[in-house]
């Protein structure tokens, strides 16, 4: 179908960088792009594996010219049951809006199995007291033994930034057998309960286990340069070494 010369409304549920498949024109990644994603947004979506979600890392760090490091995860992460869950568990049907990684409302029940978190490299340092701890017994302990030992000149740490993005990966258990086709809180209520019984009892085998992968956005990442990507090195990089080549040419 041709133009019609009609302006373009905006699409409901949409901002104006986002377009109708869900895809943040401002964004310097897509999600869909990686390794064997189920795409739920441009920044979200579930693998079925924990090899996979830790390529996905991998290769969003690539992508991204990012490193991020693992400071929080469940023991045994990736691989956990129902039964490692030692205060119990408890069904959803969706999470709040405010949380990491939040699932919306599809008519499937699940359970949280398991959580593990990513900070920036240029993130919050989490052992900055134990550092701060450990250089005053340092200087305790020289000038206890009166050792005048040279010391090596301190350079400021410019590695930390106390950025805030992040990247999250949840665990999940569905059980598509118990989906419901009207949502309401006496058919969540039923279908959750007749869930319950029957996994006390061993007898839902139907269950199917997703890891869903949250993946920060430029605009996540503060104090700090994001490199865009020219092949494998960052354009800002490339740009430099221009031009100091070209001065050293040219002085």
């Amino acid at each position: 179908m041709g133009d019609t010369g009609q302006p373009t409304m905006p699409i409901a549920g949409l901002d104006n960088d986002t377009d109708a498949d869900g895809i943040d024109n401002t964004a310097s990644f897509d999600i869909g792009q990686l390794s064997s994603v189920q795409r739920l947004r441009y920044d979200f979506g579930y693998v079925k594996t924990l090899d996979i979600a830790n390529r996905v890392v991998q290769e969003y760090e690539t992508m991204t010219v990012s490193k991020f490091a693992c400071y929080k995860a469940d023991k045994n992460f990736g691989h956990r049951q129902l039964s490692d869950l030692s205060g119990g568990y408890r069904i959803y049907w969706e999470d709040r809006d405010d949380i990491p990684c939040s699932l919306k409302y599809d008519a499937i029940p699940y359970v949280i199995l398991g959580v593990k978190c990513y900070d920036c490299h240029h993130g919050v340092d989490r052992n900055a007291a134990a550092k701060k701890l450990k250089k005053k017994e340092a200087e305790k302990k020289c000038n206890e033994d009166h050792a005048f030992k040279r010391r090596k000149q301190q350079i400021q740490n410019t590695k930390k930034f106390s950025c805030k993005a992040q990247i999250t990966i949840r665990e999940i258990l569905k059980f598509p057998e118990y989906q419901i086709a009207e949502n309401t809180k006496y058919k969540r209520n039923q279908a959750s309960q007749r869930l319950r019984a029957a996994i006390e009892s061993s007898n839902s085998n139907l269950r199917e286990k997703r890891l869903y992968i949250h993946l920060p956005s430029e605009p996540d990442h503060t104090g700090h340069v994001v490199g865009a990507v020219i092949g494998t090195v960052p354009e800002k990089i490339l740009i430099g070494a221009q031009g100091f080549i070209e001065f050293k040419a040219h002085p």
